[in-house]
């Protein structure tokens, strides 16, 4: 997974919009570096389609898919201000993954079935969410 966060030189949203972005990365057990892009220009943001400072790609794809704001090195807005929220980001991690929306009831599932047999409800060394082989759960055609 390739995960790029671009920013205006200077802008003060960056750096909380990483920490979200390292928070949701570590919640779902992606150790999966962050390609920091500083844009200095609004040349170079029209080369990059920048849309916005803090703008966050998964896989080249922006996080926000209905965003439609123009190419510029200026704040963007999320909604919730100019730092993109957690589950703005999760959401689009798990559409890179292919998770879709099931994979928090997938791992719900996982994680009851494993309380029944195993004490503490999951295996020793392993994230509740991922299978014991340490694979990603794939969704299912018909989820």
């Amino acid at each position: 997974m390739r995960v790029e966060l671009l920013y205006a030189d200077g802008d003060p949203a960056a750096m909380p919009a990483r920490q979200n972005l390292v928070e949701v990365l570590t919640e779902d057990a992606f150790e999966t570096p962050i390609q920091m892009i500083a844009v200095g220009s609004d040349d170079d943001a029209a080369l990059l389609d920048m849309r916005g400072s803090p703008t966050i790609r998964i896989d080249g794809q922006d996080i926000d898919p209905a965003w439609d704001g123009p190419v510029s090195r200026d704040a963007r807005d999320y909604g919730s201000g100019p730092v993109p929220d957690k589950p703005l980001i999760r959401r689009a991690v798990e559409r890179a993954r292919g998770w879709g929306h099931g994979r928090r009831s997938e791992c719900r599932a996982r994680q009851a079935f494993l309380k029944g047999r195993v004490r503490g409800g999951r295996l020793p060394g392993t994230s509740p969410c991922l299978p014991t082989n340490g694979r990603a759960p794939r969704a299912s055609a018909d989820t």
